[in-house]
């Protein structure tokens, strides 16, 4: 259960076995919640889903400053 859990947390569709085994083969590795959420953002914006994705950018730039973790150029876009 651990291996499809933690290949449900990843964009594997065009992934060759070799490299599924490789990423199970790892060390669990942590997963950045900023990360996963501008990709979240940008398959809102995608969907067209454009208020909605524009409404998370924004709490997502507070949380990431919140937390002292922002980046200059996530706050330009």
């Amino acid at each position: 259960m651990e291996f499809t859990e933690r290949l449900n947390k990843k964009e594997i569709g065009k992934w060759t076995v070799r490299q599924v085994v490789d990423y199970l083969s790892r060390e669990d590795e942590d997963v950045c919640f900023s990360d996963y959420a501008r990709l979240h953002i940008d398959r809102m914006t995608d969907r067209g889903q454009v208020r909605n994705a524009r409404n998370y950018k924004l709490a997502l730039q507070h949380l990431e400053r919140h937390a002292g973790t922002t980046l200059d150029s996530t706050l330009n876009t």
